[in-house]
């Protein structure tokens, strides 16, 4: 009777509209609900009264209150006395459940926006500090990183491309195996075990979808061991992380040692600081150089051309311009000549005595 009620509840939820009514008005007539709690217990919208030779006096009840709904079978009873058993059963339902709640409640985690320096510039990221670590969710590290030498994609083996005629984004291969730019169609959650397996592509484009945390939409969270298996580039690899309902949580050494880039812890006054280093290309240096003045040139003062001197007598040339020959060098040649004479005329006349 309670699985009954549960899908019955479930699957046609409009019936309690009709259950939780306290009496009904038929033909001019007032009939009051058998359900003796409506209006008595806190919560309860339902469900059936029913009498049957073997059991007697039933009862499915059922009750909400917050986000807990509990729903009781009462059978063997008396008309009066199924309404008390279920009381009951309901208290002890919702006592069991809210402290249930409120462990799993006290176990959350709380997240943290982390700033990060990438590159130098300091963008935030989304962690939990889990066991000692802290891990990071690896969608928005991939948001992050596009555009680097380190980009990646990820996503989970049951999400689609859908082509959005963008080209060749990223390259990403659906289960089909065709590739083409686009955004992803999620054909399952994160955590179910038909889409177990997270998928990550180095080198390409990170394509958006619904695994990213939107900034500004983080809660309380809980945590467990994550159990999917990770594929780089087709390849099985180790990454320990953490689904924290629904998002899979890694620490960034991690994803850094598989992908690529360095993760520095550094010590910066009393905290420390996460730098991201993805060996980006410095960028071409910009030399400025300034217009060199005009070159100066000195004013030429004009050259008088020089007085031309007066002609040698015997100058037939008619130029004025040759110059004479010096009388001393003229007495200088002759002399020479005249003393070689001499030379040779002795010479010759010791020859002639011998």
């Amino acid at each position: 009777m309670a699985t009954i009620a549960r899908h019955l509840i479930m699957d046609y939820p409009e019936v309690l509209e009709k259950t939780c009514m306290e009496s009904v008005t038929f033909h001019g007539r007032t009939l009051p609900s058998t359900n003796h709690l409506l209006g008595v217990y806190e919560g309860i919208d339902g469900l059936k009264t029913g009498t049957h030779p073997e059991t007697r006096a039933n009862f499915t009840g059922t009750a909400r209150r917050g986000d807990i709904r509990i729903i009781s079978v009462t059978m063997g009873s008396s008309s009066a006395r199924r309404f008390p058993d279920t009381t009951i059963l309901l208290d002890y339902g919702f006592s069991v459940m809210e402290a249930y709640w409120a462990a799993i409640e006290a176990s959350k985690l709380d997240p943290e926006i982390t700033p990060v320096l990438l590159n130098g510039t300091e963008i935030d990221l989304t962690s939990f500090f889990i066991e000692n670590n802290r891990y990071f969710n690896i969608r928005e590290v991939a948001y992050a990183l596009d555009g680097t030498k380190a980009q990646f994609n990820v996503r989970r083996a049951g999400e689609q491309v859908v082509d959005d005629g963008g080209g060749d984004d990223g390259d990403i291969e659906g289960d089909d195996g065709s590739a083409g730019g686009g955004s992803l169609e999620g054909t399952g959650g994160f955590g179910d075990d038909e889409f177990d397996e997270i998928l990550l592509t180095s080198g390409v484009s990170y394509i958006e979808s619904g695994g990213r945390i939107p900034d500004g939409d983080v809660g309380r969270r809980l945590h467990k061991r994550l159990s999917s298996e990770v594929i780089l580039d087709g390849e099985y690899v180790v990454l320990n992380g953490f689904d924290l309902e629904g998002d899979d949580f890694f620490q960034l050494n991690d994803i850094g040692d598989l992908l690529g880039f360095d993760v520095v812890w550094r010590l910066e006054g009393d905290t420390y600081r996460i730098h991201i280093d993805t060996h980006e290309e410095p960028p071409p240096e910009e030399i400025e150089v300034s217009p060199s003045p005009p070159p100066v040139v000195a004013p030429v003062r004009p050259t008088e051309p020089p007085e031309s001197a007066p002609p040698v007598a015997g100058d037939v040339s008619g130029n004025e311009e040759t110059q004479p020959v010096p009388l001393a060098i003229v007495f200088s040649v002759v002399g020479g000549l005249c003393v070689i004479g001499i030379i040779v005329a002795l010479i010759k006349r010791k020859m002639v005595k011998r």
